[in-house]
């Protein structure tokens, strides 16, 4: 929920998946709406078609949202709990899609700050269940939820309050989701064939799976994640397990110092390092310029810090390596900037990749 990602909880029928997310609503004092999937029909998520102005040529159609949907955008905020999704047949779980991904309800943009959350049982455990579609499947972070007997001891005795713990977040930085950005990119550029990897058959592709989409969301949750069982869970409910087992320990093994660290003090880094870590490193000096909100003056001398820490890289490392930062560094350039004189160590390599006349073409 503080990452903004997309859940699915898998229990057996009677785990308390439901509980959970009303004892976390009434402890975050925000309002839920809960939506059981049997029991609707795909209007119920694209909108009823309403005829409003019929006197022109093209008449005014809208899609009417819900009035679930209306409290929820008049409420500002809240969770929308999907529950028993796995009982929604595909047509249905089609017209989910856009409300999961985009908090689009017919003409009706959820704001911002909704939650949205989904409950099912295994398709075998379920009346009438229904597998999770891949392309459905693949916008959640899925979470295997059990029976725990000391948890349900504290509830019953201390109250189910006692039982939501959010201790294990953190409050990140802008630098630690780009330090994230790169972990992620540098990982798929040592393990490309890990970027995108639909399973063949159609329980597992109703599940967690590599793709573009749940690798960004794994830069969007590593931030907030402070020990290695969160972590785990987290990536895993995204990318699956094997994959997340690969991207955690090259994580791990690859710990990627912070684009700050690496702007004021280049030499701290040993830039003749593999070639899938030093295009990590480069690469989240450019995330972490791309991600500053406002490209002003203040920006022009961090761009300029970049160039320094490029520069250095290049002359002490992989100039070949460090030189695709440095084009999409180019890239972020404003009309108003000259090109940096620090630039021209990337000269040769620019001009061996055809890309001179564009490097020229930015030169102060």
């Amino acid at each position: 929920m503080a990452a903004d990602i997309p859940v699915m909880m898998w229990g057996a029928p009677g785990i308390g998946k439901s509980s959970i997310i009303r004892v976390i609503a009434q402890e975050s004092r925000i309002p839920c709406e809960v939506v059981v999937g049997s029991v609707r029909e795909p209007s119920d998520f694209a909108g009823l078609p309403v005829v409003r102005d019929n006197t022109g040529d093209v008449p005014d159609v809208p899609l009417a949202p819900p009035d679930w949907a209306k409290r929820l955008y008049d409420a500002g905020h809240g969770i929308l709990f999907l529950d028993e999704i796995t009982t929604a047949p595909p047509a249905v779980q089609a017209a989910m899609l856009r409300v999961v991904l985009d908090r689009n309800v017919g003409s009706l943009q959820l704001p911002q700050k909704v939650r949205i959350i989904a409950a099912g049982n295994p398709s075998d455990e379920a009346a009438d269940g229904w597998d999770l579609a891949p392309p459905l499947a693949n916008r959640f972070l899925h979470l295997e939820i059990a029976a725990d007997a000391n948890t349900f001891i504290d509830g019953m005795t201390l109250g189910w309050e006692s039982t939501v713990r959010t201790s294990s977040l953190t409050s990140p930085e802008a630098s630690d989701f780009s330090k994230a950005k790169s972990m992620v990119s540098g990982f798929i550029s040592k393990r490309r064939e890990l970027l995108h990897q639909l399973p063949k058959t159609e329980s597992i592709s109703g599940k967690a799976w590599p793709s573009p989409r749940t690798w960004e969301m794994v830069s969007k949750i590593v931030p907030y994640m402070n020990d290695k069982y969160s972590l785990y869970l987290a990536v895993s409910g995204l990318v699956g397990e094997g994959a997340a087992v690969e991207f955690l320990s090259w994580a791990e093994n690859n710990d990627l110092p912070s684009p700050e660290t690496i702007i004021n003090e280049p030499s701290s880094v040993d830039w003749n390092d593999r070639h899938d870590r030093v295009f990590a490193m480069a690469n989240s000096l450019v995330t972490y310029f791309a991600d500053i909100p406002d490209h002003n003056d203040a920006a022009f001398e961090v761009w300029e810090d970049i160039w320094n820490a490029l520069a250095y890289a290049a002359e002490n490392g992989p100039a070949d390596i460090v030189a695709l930062s440095a084009k999409k560094l180019i890239e972020l350039k404003q009309p108003s900037w000259g090109f940096p004189q620090q630039a021209k160590v990337f000269l040769s390599v620019l001009r061996d990749a055809g890309l001179i006349r564009q490097a020229s073409r930015h030169k102060g």
